[in-house]
């Protein structure tokens, strides 16, 4: 259960060093969507506020976790296609999906994120999003890679624009994953503050100025597809081109290449998850292992768009309902 503070992010370094699988849950879901996860995933331990309360029990007398006690079998240096993780979707289309995240998937999608971070001397990182989101492995272990903090903000500094300003100032942050909406409302100069990581929402009158300003194309499929940099003031996001490792095909209903001016879905090729948890039909239907590359996989997103004058016009589709008949932009 992801409670928020430096507590989850332990365990779940914990878990995977450990071997295991980790799924994160927020406790304040709802008792079914909880119930529903716990089960899917056939769970063999919760990590609660007992677990830290009573963590003594799980280690035995030499100091080494007891793993008959987790229902754990360790395997610490796990095959490519051992799964580490499984984050479920936000089930705006029916139950919740697992999406199965191997170490392959993980690791690259780390790689992919840490890019973002390659080119600052100082990474103080603030926090925005829930950690049961995909979103938790840019502010964490992205950041964690290349050597950075993470400040881990509550939910009254999180969603209140001045205490969130103060809290960038005080503490220097240097990146932060926020709302353009919530930044807007920000009144005073941050020296310290180098970059802005949006998570492609629509943008209203935003102009970034001299600030950095990336936006991330993801799904909970997918950690990262693409990014793409706001230079001037605009009221659309922009979403990019694809990142290392990544390739990227507009497709028709038959799996073709679209034209000029004709509409088609997204689709990204890369190294990414390869199926849901316990769904082989759901699986079927959006990923697709290739023949080409080992572990990497072909992924239909179900975002439409339209290629036209070198840009693609996006709308997404339900993958989120934040996002539900938002317009964007898609440079190739």
């Amino acid at each position: 259960c992801e409670n928020g503070n430096e507590l989850s992010i332990a365990a779940e370094i914990g878990v995977l060093k450990a071997g295991a699988v980790f799924v994160p849950i927020i406790p304040s879901y709802p008792q079914e969507r909880v119930q529903f996860i716990s089960t899917d995933c056939d769970a063999k331990l919760l990590i609660d506020e007992d677990f830290y309360t009573d963590i003594a029990k799980y280690i035995s007398k030499d100091n080494s976790t007891n793993s008959s006690e987790c229902g754990m079998d360790f395997n610490p240096v796990p095959p490519l296609k051992e799964k580490v993780m499984i984050v479920y979707t936000s089930g705006s289309t029916g139950h919740p999906k697992g999406v199965v995240y191997d170490i392959a998937a993980y690791n690259m999608s780390v790689c992919r994120l840490a890019t973002h971070f390659e080119d600052l001397p100082t990474l103080n990182f603030c926090s925005f999003a829930p950690m049961a989101f995909i979103a938790h492995m840019l502010e964490y272990a992205a950041v964690y890679a290349c050597g950075g903090t993470t400040h881990i903000t509550s939910d009254e500094v999180r969603m209140n624009p001045v205490k969130l300003e103060r809290y960038y100032r005080d503490y220097r942050i240097s990146v932060g994953f926020i709302s353009s909406k919530l930044y807007c409302m920000f009144k005073q100069e941050l020296p310290d503050l180098k970059r802005i990581i949006l998570g492609g929402e629509k943008i209203c009158n935003f102009d970034p100025k001299d600030m950095n300003v990336t936006v991330i194309y993801a799904q909970t499929e997918a950690t990262d597809i693409s990014s793409y940099q706001i230079d001037i003031a605009r009221e659309e996001a922009f979403i990019g081109t694809p990142l290392p490792g990544t390739e990227i095909y507009i497709l028709d209903e038959q799996g073709h290449d679209v034209g000029f001016m004709k509409e088609g879905e997204i689709c990204a090729k890369g190294i990414y998850p390869r199926s849901y948890l316990n769904l082989p039909e759901e699986t079927g239907k959006t990923f697709e292992e290739t023949e080409d590359g080992y572990l990497q996989a072909f992924q239909y997103t179900k975002d439409q768009i339209a290629y036209f004058k070198g840009a693609f016009d996006f709308w997404y589709d339900r993958s989120f309902l934040s996002r539900r008949r938002n317009r964007l932009s898609l440079y190739s």
